[in-house]
Parts: structure tokens; C-alpha cells; sequence
């Protein structure tokens, strides 16, 4: 959010799909084009992915 200027209204609508990871960068897909994310940031945004909470039990777990 301070690094973008984003709302938070704006933020909670991204999906997984919205961040690509290419050519080592990651990207939030916030608008066109999408701006590279600092790695330590990066980094962090690409586990919380890799291991979100709940997902033993979401009823969708196809959910993005």
C-alpha cells in the first residue's frame, strides 16, 4: 500500500493470479504495466502464497 499508493479496497481484490513471478521479479499486476515488487518484500509475498492458512479446509480449494 505505501509503496503503490494503493487502497486498501484495491489490495483485497487481487487474487494470486494477479502477482506473476517472471524472470525473477515479482509483479502485482496493479495496473499496466505491473511494477516489480523489492526482493525482500518479494520474498515475503511469494511464501505467504506458498503457505496460506486453511487451505486443509477451504470449501473452494481451487479458490484464487
Amino acid at each position: 500500500m505505501l509503496l503503490y499508493a494503493q487502497s486498501v479496497s484495491r489490495i483485497i481484490r487481487l487474487t494470486i493470479d494477479d502477482v506473476l513471478d517472471a524472470d525473477g521479479h515479482v509483479l502485482p499486476n496493479l495496473g499496466e504495466p505491473p511494477s516489480p515488487v523489492p526482493r525482500p518484500v518479494a520474498e515475503l509475498l511469494l511464501s505467504w502464497i506458498d503457505q496460506r492458512a486453511n487451505m486443509n479446509t477451504a470449501t473452494n480449494r481451487d479458490s484464487r
